[in-house]
């Protein structure tokens, strides 16, 4: 089964808070997601072993210039899949996907984004992109999560 929920840790978030939440969630059916875009590779292995130590269903974004890099990583660390553009590796992929033609990428799961207002991340889709995500994957066993300027009250 695939989890409901997936955490996207912050590059402006410290480990040390990372890791509070990532253990704090550490008995619940969570995907963390550790993205770091623009930390050196080495960096990048040092944090993403720690916070693999405590999480339950870990994943590496791999959408960097080095993604080939960061996929053996996430092999090394026994990630148990890779955010990346599509699904290359027998890893679990998630895909992200910006816009309708995006749905058309393999991956085990797609990320459809944004929803919601967000941050440097575009013109909200709203949540008909999900509805044509939902029509575009009909019959396929690839699920969909909403992400971007989604709170609580929303």
């Amino acid at each position: 089964m695939t989890p409901r929920v997936i955490l996207i840790t912050d590059p402006r978030w410290s480990l040390e808070r990372i890791l509070e939440v990532v253990r704090a969630l550490r008995d619940r059916p969570v995907i963390v997601q550790h993205r770091d875009k623009e930390s050196p590779l080495a960096k990048l292995e040092e944090d993403a072993a720690r916070i693999r130590e405590v999480a339950r269903f870990f994943v590496l974004n791999a959408i960097r210039p080095d993604a080939d890099e960061v996929i053996d990583l996430a092999f090394r660390l026994g990630a148990d899949g890779v955010h990346a553009k599509a699904k290359t590796t027998p890893l679990w992929t998630s895909a992200p996907a910006h816009d309708d033609e995006d749905l058309a990428k393999p991956a085990d799961v797609l990320l459809v984004s944004p929803i919601f207002a967000t941050p440097g991340k575009g013109e909200p889709r709203g949540t008909a992109a999900l509805e044509r995500a939902g029509t575009a994957i009909a019959g396929k066993p690839t699920p969909i999560y909403a992400l971007g300027g989604i709170r609580s009250e929303e």
